[in-house]
């Protein structure tokens, strides 16, 4: 029962794991790189450019934002 416990948490916080980072990457925090299928997903943090350290213009969207389709006044499709 210990074994079967110890694999349930493990597998859990791979996939904990996994979602935080692609949220991160979501949010240009984080890029991510995996370089076959089923092979491991490499992380790094993203590296600053100049244009990404000035702030954004007042009203200007930024990649970090994530607005609703009620907020943009679009539909929103799902894949």
């Amino acid at each position: 029962m210990e074994g079967e416990d110890a694999l349930r948490q493990r597998r859990a916080a791979m996939a904990g794991t996994l979602i935080a980072g692609l949220e991160l990457a979501k949010t240009g925090r984080l890029e991510l790189r995996q370089d076959e299928t089923f092979g491991q997903i490499m992380l790094r943090p993203h590296e600053q450019t100049q244009d990404d350290a000035l702030p954004p213009e007042a009203g200007e969207d930024t990649p970090q934002q994530d607005r609703t389709a009620e907020q943009t006044g679009e539909e929103r499709q799902d894949a």
